[in-house]
């Protein structure tokens, strides 16, 4: 795969960033060359001042710990950054006034996912684990993903578009799963997770609130 541009929506300034042309492409499908791909493309941002854009897949987790099972990989490279010189600041993607239409179906029947509801709620039941995250795939035909992308990402504080020669990535995600400022990571907390408080008194009232906190608790 090789990434030709990005549009990445900047939620600490508002800005959304357009980048063209990369100097280089790295990437790999052999999950032992993860690790050190991910260190070339380290060393070159560091090392040239350029900015990196692109994906790692979930597919990726068994180049960093052995016992992490994860499905056999397709086509698509494990990891793949575009490494550039330059951002243009842009205007916002607009979507079209009558919307892009766009048509999903289910790849998994109704008797299968009621099956596989029923199951998680068992084992949360048994208390074999405290929570599953279910999920599902949508196919569909996309006829223009840059529309797609525009109608999607209205509002999503942490878009990207990434178009290749042989995959787009439309991503509208509402979090950061982590960012890294100097030597400090940032990761936006998810459900069952609260920020810490210096104040003793106030931290203690924070545990107190998430533990009785309906919405926190697993659902049965």
């Amino acid at each position: 795969m090789i990434i030709r541009s990005a549009l990445l929506h900047h939620k600490e300034s508002g800005r959304w960033l357009s980048f063209r042309e990369p100097e280089a492409i790295l990437s790999t499908h052999n999950v032992r060359e993860v690790r050190a791909t991910l260190s070339e493309v380290e060393a070159r941002v560091e090392s040239e001042g350029l900015t990196a854009v692109g994906f790692v897949t979930y597919e990726a987790a068994a180049g960093f710990d052995a016992t992490l099972p994860t499905h056999d990989a397709d086509a698509m490279p494990l990891l793949c950054f575009g490494l550039f010189r330059h951002a243009t600041e842009v205007a916002a993607p607009t979507a079209p006034d009558q919307g892009v239409g766009q048509l999903w179906r289910f790849t998994q029947g109704a008797a299968a996912y009621r099956g596989a509801i029923a199951e998680i709620r068992a084992l949360i039941a048994a208390g074999s684990v405290y929570q599953i995250n279910h999920t599902t795939r949508l196919q569909g035909v996309v006829s223009d993903a840059a529309n797609l992308f525009a109608e999607v990402a209205a509002g999503a504080p942490h878009a990207a578009y990434i178009e290749g020669d042989s995959y787009t990535i439309v991503s509208a995600s509402p979090e950061c799963f982590f960012a890294l400022n100097g030597d400090v990571i940032y990761s936006q907390p998810m459900k069952g997770t609260v920020a810490r408080d210096a104040d003793p008194q106030a931290d203690h009232a924070k545990r107190d609130w998430l533990a009785g906190s309906r919405k926190t608790k697993p659902k049965t």
